[in-house]
Parts: C-alpha cells; structure tokens; sequence
C-alpha cells in the first residue's frame, strides 16, 4: 500500500476489441460489476445515475447519452458491440459536455474494511481516424471513490485522472484500472466515473463492465502477526508477534486519528531468523486527546506489505460510558452516559445500519451518570447504532441496539 491509504493510481492498458477481461488484481474476488444490462433497443440508465441527457432517438449532442449495444451513436464513430464482443450487450456510450460532467455514478454496499481493492472500467474513444481533425479533443476520465459515512455522507477517498484515449483505426477498449485500500470500518464506497476532458469535437466516449474486485493480501513469510494494545500512564504501548523468515527486513508502527489516514509513528528492524516466533513492540509517548487507531507492516526488502489487524486505543482521559436497555428495546430506550471529559454540547445519534440519522439529541451533561429516554416507537424493527460525540465532533461511545 502506498504512504497515503487512499491514492488511487490509474493505470491504462489498451486493449483489442474483444479482447478477454485482464486480471486486474491476485487472488481477484469480483465483489460488483455493473454491465449496463443487455438489449437490441437504446435505455436509459436508472434515476439519479448520471448528470448526461438520455436520448435514445437521434444522433448524440453534447451532453447526451444512451445504453446501446453499439458503439455508433454518431455516423463517424465507431460500429462496435460492447468490449466482450456481444452483440447484445449494452455499454453506456457518450458524447461529452463542454463542461465537466459526471458520466456515471453508483455505491458498492459490502465490502471488507482493512482490504484491498481493484476498482476498473472499459472505456473506448468511438471516434474514427480523422474525426474532428486536425486537433481531436481527446477523452480522458476521472474516477473518484468515496467512503459512506455513518451519517448518511460521503468523504473522498481517492481521486485520479487517466491518461488521454486516443482514437484508433479499429475499435479498441482501454482498461483504466486504480488499487485502493479501505480503511477501518468502511464497508461501502460511492465511485463516480467523471469526463475530466474539455468538451468539443472529439471527446465522446463508450464505458462498460465497471468492477469491484477484492484482491489476496500480498503474500509474505510471516503468519500470526497480530498487534495489542493498551494507554498505560498517558503512553500507548504496543505489543506484537509473528513467525517469519529473513525475507521480513522491518516492522512499520502506523497511527491514525480516523482509521483512514495514516502517518508513520516508528519503523523497526526485524530479526534474523527462518520462521521462527519473534515478538517486538512499541511505545508512542504522545497519543491523542481522542481515540487513536494503530497498525503494523511487516516490509520486504522489495518494499511489500502486509499488515496487522487494526486497533482502536482510547485516551486514559475519555472514560465517558454509554449503556442502552432494554437491549432489544420496543417503545422506549433509556441511555445513560457517564459525564467523563463531556461538555454540554455533546450530542447523541441514532443511525439506522445503512446510515440514516433517526434521532438526535443535544446532551446538558451534568457530573456523574446522565440518564434520557428516547422514544422509539416510530421506527422500524433491526439493527440500530448510539453514538455519543463531545462539542469537537469526535466519537467518544458507541453501542448497537436492536429494536423489536
């Protein structure tokens, strides 16, 4: 994984028209793929999936688009089915605005947080030789991933542009494929596919077969790494252990404030051994005011990875206590909340496990145990999640409730 968890980079590889789909990923599990279905007849796309204009009757304007099964929805471009070759296959096909515009957008509920990722897309320039010369304006795509927020919002993970596609004497896809790493407790992403070319005579594109695949951790010599830890008189102290080989040269301490993004706290040569059992550890002497997140990679001499479990510490400090009963709740929940380092101010939430805001309650925090009831009667059975934060926004609690 790169320094910061979150770049994105695009890579470009051409390929022929109906070339198979290249493994973008070891061990690759499709985890989504959105083919844009199949059909003789021009679709539109679902609500709220693009910012294009549907037309499915005449030739493509600027700013238009539709679902077709061939590429040729102006006469001087491209006659090609989709990039497997199916002629009943759909592809999103494109004539790009003069202003940027967001081709296509879409969230992958259910992926794994602390994995890897391989997000690719197929994407043609439909234009022939020729077309809009002599100074063709060249489609080139932005994708952008986004994290789903317990709250219902979005924070951007990765942004990368790809390079410019050119137009080709026969059709040809281009794999534009990007490796990220979600972070803790992210389990869904949105992506959105974005014309980053300016608009005119020759930036008109088709997309197709879009892809979330999770790829196996890269494969080192070393098994059981598994990091602990504990505050100890205002010092986070950190404990791990592994079997490995020479091939293991050090050990890098990484701390974050959300599980997100990560700074290097310490690096640590490894020991001399052939797998065998070694434990080492660690101390960070300035731990955050608020709940810390730590990890572990153990590094080869060739710069690969592979990292520990994540681990939440909280500050000696924060001993706010959340309880919620009854626990499954019907009618009525009482939470109560130890005062700890609160301040009036604080706020109480009440998501639904898709990240829907059910109720929210400012606290008057008082010194000792504050009790409140909420009322709720008028919300559906399941799975809920109580977080308290203090007046700055940071999570000091949380619990899951069910209600019946």
């Amino acid at each position: 994984m790169k320094p910061n968890c979150f770049i994105l980079v695009l890579t470009v590889l051409m390929l022929s028209h109906g070339a198979a789909n290249a493994q973008a990923c070891p061990g690759e599990v499709v985890q989504f793929r959105e083919t844009f279905g199949s059909g003789t007849a021009s679709a539109p796309l679902a609500a709220g999936r693009t910012n294009y204009n549907y037309n499915g009757t005449t030739s493509l304007a600027d700013g238009d688009y539709e679902l077709s099964n061939s590429t040729q929805s102006k006469p001087e471009w491209h006659n090609a089915p989709d990039h497997t070759g199916n002629t009943n296959g759909r592809m999103m096909v494109t004539n790009a605005s003069y202003t940027p515009g967001e081709f296509y957008r879409d969230t992958v509920y259910g992926l794994s947080s602390t994995s890897t990722y391989t997000v690719y897309l197929y994407a043609m320039n439909v234009n022939t030789p020729g077309t809009c010369s002599p100074n063709p304006i060249l489609p080139r795509l932005q994708l952008i991933v986004e994290s789903y927020n317990i709250d219902g919002s979005f924070t951007q993970l990765s942004s990368m542009v790809s390079a410019d596609i050119p137009q080709s004497a026969t059709p040809t896809w281009v794999m534009i494929s990007g490796t990220i790493y979600l972070p803790v407790s992210v389990t869904a992403v949105r992506y959105r596919v974005i014309n980053n070319a300016t608009g005119g005579c020759g930036n008109d594109v088709a997309i197709d077969d879009i892809t979330f695949s999770q790829c196996a951790p890269s494969i080192l010599p070393i098994t059981g790494l598994e990091l602990k830890g504990s505050n100890e008189n205002n010092a986070v102290s950190l404990n791990w252990s592994a079997r490995h080989d020479n091939e293991i040269v050090s050990f890098e301490v990484e701390k974050s404030v959300d599980g997100r993004t990560w700074s290097l706290l310490r690096r640590i040569n490894a020991a001399a051994s052939f797998n065998t059992l070694h434990s080492y550890s660690s101390t960070d002497n300035n731990p955050l005011t608020q709940t810390g997140y730590y990890r572990v990679a153990a590094i080869n001499a060739a710069g690969a990875k592979t990292y520990s479990n994540v681990i939440r510490v909280s500050p000696v400090s924060s001993n706010a206590e959340l309880i919620a009963y009854p626990n499954p709740c019907e009618n009525v929940l009482t939470v109560q909340v130890s005062s700890g380092q609160l301040k009036s101010g604080s706020m109480l939430r009440l998501f639904d496990m898709k990240g829907k805001l059910h109720k929210s309650q400012v606290l008057q925090i008082r010194e000792g145990v504050n009790s409140l009831q909420l009322n709720t009667s008028g919300i559906a059975k399941g799975m809920y999640f109580i977080s308290i934060t203090d007046d700055g926004g940071n999570v000091i609690s949380h619990t899951r409730i069910i209600k019946r």
